[in-house]
C-alpha cells in the first residue's frame, strides 16, 4: 500500500483545496499557538490540552479522550473516520481461530494453533503465547462475525496485515508500521461474515484487533461541551453547554471547531510560511456573551 503527505500526489482539486484551507487556517491562529507555546515554556502547561486540563471539576469533560482545547477558548474534536468500539464478544458467533507461524511469511510448520473468544492481540514486548517469538512472527487469523446492526468493520494492526470479508478482500497492507486502523467495509445487520485475516509482526510493539464503527457515527461524531455556551466556527451555530452535541462529519471542508463563546481570539493573515507572515496587524475575534469574560496576551518576540 502506498500512503502519501502531500495533498496534490492524490490529484484532487477537492483535496488540494480543503488542505490550503486548513493550513491557511493554522497560519491564522499562530498568535494562539505560539502564545501557547510560551506559556509552555514558562510554566509546563500543555499548548493542547486535555478537557479535564480546563474543566477539572467536570467529570464528562474529565472522561473525554478524543477532543482538547488549545487555550482557554478553543475546542478542538478531530474527525479520524468514525468513533470505534471493540467487536463485542456475543457478535463472534465462533470462537477466533488463530494459527501461529515462525517468520513473517505464514511458512513452515505451525508454531502453534489456538482459539481466543475475541481478536483483541496487544503486546508490549512480549509474545502473545509461549510458543511464540516476541518479534518476526506471523499467523493466521479466522472469524465468524454477525453484527446486531449495520457497521463499518476496521482491522487494527501493527505490523503488517491483510484481510478478506466473505471471500473478498478488502485490505493489503504488507509493511512495518506503528499500530494503525485499516477499513474493511461494511457488515450488514443479523447477517454472518466470514472474517481471514493473515498478519506479521516484525519488530516492536505487536498489536491486531476487530473494532466496528456505526454506520450513523460515519457521518456523525459527539462532542462534549462544558458549562458555558460555545459556537461552532464553520457554522455559526450556537450551543448550550453541560452536554453532548452531535456533529456532521461527512463534509471535510468542515471540523467540530467551538469557541467558548465570551471569549476573544487573536489571529493573523495568512502566509506561506512563518518568515513571511507579519504581525505588525493582527485581528481580535470577540465571541460576546453576557455572562462569560476571558482575559490574556499575545506573546511576541519577532519569533528568532
Amino acid at each position: 500500500v502506498r500512503r502519501f503527505r502531500e495533498p496534490w500526489a492524490y490529484d484532487d482539486k477537492n483535496v488540494e483545496d480543503t488542505t490550503r484551507d486548513y493550513i491557511n487556517l493554522r497560519y491564522r491562529l499562530l498568535p494562539l499557538m505560539y502564545t501557547e507555546a510560551y506559556k509552555s515554556y514558562r510554566d509546563g502547561s500543555p499548548v493542547c490540552r486535555s478537557m479535564g486540563w480546563n474543566y477539572p471539576d467536570d467529570k464528562k469533560a474529565l472522561a473525554c479522550t478524543s477532543q482538547y482545547m488549545i487555550g482557554n477558548n478553543l475546542l478542538v474534536a478531530p474527525v479520524v473516520g468514525g468513533e470505534t468500539r471493540k467487536v463485542p464478544q456475543n457478535d463472534y458467533i465462533t470462537p477466533v481461530s488463530v494459527t501461529y507461524y515462525d517468520g513473517r511469511e505464514l511458512k513452515g510448520e505451525p508454531l502453534l494453533k489456538t482459539k481466543y473468544s475475541t481478536l483483541d492481540i496487544d503486546c508490549n514486548h512480549v509474545s502473545p503465547e509461549p510458543e511464540v517469538p516476541v518479534y518476526n512472527f506471523s499467523a493466521v487469523v479466522e472469524a465468524l462475525l454477525c453484527p446486531k446492526q449495520d457497521v463499518a468493520l476496521y482491522v487494527v494492526s501493527d505490523d503488517g496485515v491483510r484481510v478478506w470479508v466473505d471471500g473478498e478482500q478488502r485490505v493489503d497492507d504488507w509493511t512495518e508500521h506503528a499500530a494503525m486502523r485499516f477499513c474493511a467495509g461494511r457488515l450488514t445487520a443479523n447477517t454472518m461474515h466470514k472474517v481471514r485475516i493473515e498478519y506479521f509482526q516484525g519488530g516492536g510493539e505487536a498489536a491486531l484487533g476487530l473494532e466496528y464503527v456505526n454506520e450513523a457515527d460515519l457521518t456523525m461524531r459527539s462532542v462534549y461541551l462544558p458549562h458555558g455556551r460555545w459556537m461552532n466556527l464553520f457554522t455559526g451555530k450556537t450551543f448550550e453547554g453541560g452536554k453532548t452535541v452531535r456533529v456532521k462529519t461527512d463534509d471535510v471542508t468542515q471540523m467540530p471547531l467551538f469557541v467558548r463563546m465570551g471569549g476573544a481570539i487573536v489571529t493573523a493573515r495568512n502566509a506561506h510560511n512563518t518568515k513571511a507572515q507579519k504581525w505588525d496587524k493582527l485581528t481580535v475575534d470577540v465571541f460576546p456573551a453576557r455572562n462569560a469574560t476571558d482575559n490574556g496576551f499575545v506573546y511576541e518576540d519577532d519569533r528568532n
